[in-house]
């Protein structure tokens, strides 16, 4: 059995920074105008409060996603966008996340450049509907998710970035969360955009 490096370098995260483990409802609340996005007390690992480690500009904040889970032998990370979302800004962060995992995990020893690049990491963006009028049928904002080229996030596949995800159909987001947390988070709440109301999307029993 080949050696699990995504699990050790998720691991050597957690004994660093234990307080990054903290709730989905904090780790996806846009703080910018203070809205709730998805409320759950389950907890994710806050990437948000990582720094780049390189020797140039050591402890240098960079923009990276929200969060990262490792199920298996991949690392997922997750950003959540409540509010408008800037292609370029989406797609810097998680160019800079992967170095700055690169560095945090090449400095401490656990991996070299070669096994690096052989890691398989993946990332997905939780956002709002693009619908913002009416109420669209279930089946067209499924198939609006299934077709969708938001970011151009697929040209990004293939290098250092094994697969991309957009989720914004609450059942969609529970499932792509439910995945990749390895079934802890089995139901979420959505918060309306105006703050007034909340959809509850529970895990269908297997």
């Amino acid at each position: 059995m080949s050696f699990n490096y995504a699990n050790a370098i998720y691991q050597e995260l957690l004994s660093v920074y234990p307080d990054a483990m903290q709730s989905i409802s904090t780790i996806s609340k846009n703080t910018s105008d203070d809205r709730e996005f998805i409320l759950s007390d389950e907890i994710a690992f806050n990437f948000d409060i990582i720094t780049n480690q390189a020797p140039a500009h050591p402890n240098c904040k960079e923009k990276t996603p929200d969060a990262l889970f490792c199920k298996d032998d991949i690392l997922y990370f997750v950003e959540f966008k409540e509010a408008k979302a800037d292609k370029h800004d989406i797609r810097l962060k998680i160019h800079e996340a992967v170095i700055a995992l690169y560095h945090f995990a090449s400095n401490r020893g656990i991996i070299d450049k070669e096994n690096f690049i052989k890691l398989k990491i993946r990332y997905a963006i939780i956002m709002r509907s693009p619908i913002t009028k009416g109420t669209p049928h279930p089946s067209i904002l499924n198939t609006l998710e299934l077709t969708s080229t938001h970011f151009n996030l697929k040209n990004m596949e293939g290098f250092l970035i094994e697969k991309t995800k957009v989720a914004f159909v609450g059942a969609s987001i529970l499932d792509l969360l439910s995945n990749i947390s390895s079934g802890t988070i089995k139901s979420i709440q959505l918060k309306s955009p105006d703050q007034t109301t909340v959809e509850q999307f529970i895990l269908n029993p297997q």
